[in-house]
């Protein structure tokens, strides 16, 4: 299985939320998105969701204690959560790590969602490029 899911109900246990938990990528929960305040609704969902992505549904926890992902670890990179022009994306600077493992594997890299790029900074020495690494998971994150 690639992970589970689960939804929360959250701190007033109104609405229902959907999340994602995928050790090995994220590290954490991910939220994937708002499901319907009836109870029978949101967990036929979150159930469809599960199966069509392969993964184990757990049930439903009232706890305000699952929150959206706002950073993970892998390769030696922290990413941190960014959202930009209504897109969202992780955000990290490359470590000897990675580049490492961008050596070794990096179509296998690229199918999980990972690249790199260098971006032009006026802050540092004369407009230097720097290189920064993405990750843009296949489910959607807010």
């Amino acid at each position: 299985m690639a992970g589970v899911c689960y939804i929360s109900t959250g701190q007033k246990q109104v609405l229902h939320t959907l999340w994602h938990y995928h050790p090995s990528v994220f590290g954490q929960e991910i939220f994937i998105k708002n499901l319907s305040a009836n109870k029978d609704k949101a967990v036929a969902e979150a159930k469809r969701y599960a199966k069509e992505h392969g993964l184990d549904f757990e049930g439903i926890f009232n706890s305000p204690r699952f929150k959206k992902a706002e950073h993970f670890e892998k390769y030696g990179v922290v990413f941190k959560h960014k959202r930009k022009k209504g897109k969202s994306f992780y955000q990290g600077n490359p470590t000897q790590e990675f580049w490492r493992e961008w050596k070794k594997c990096k179509d296998d890299m690229k199918k999980e969602g990972f690249f790199v790029s260098q971006h032009r900074s006026p802050y540092v020495n004369d407009n230097e490029l720097i290189w920064y690494v993405f990750y843009k998971p296949k489910e959607r994150i807010k």
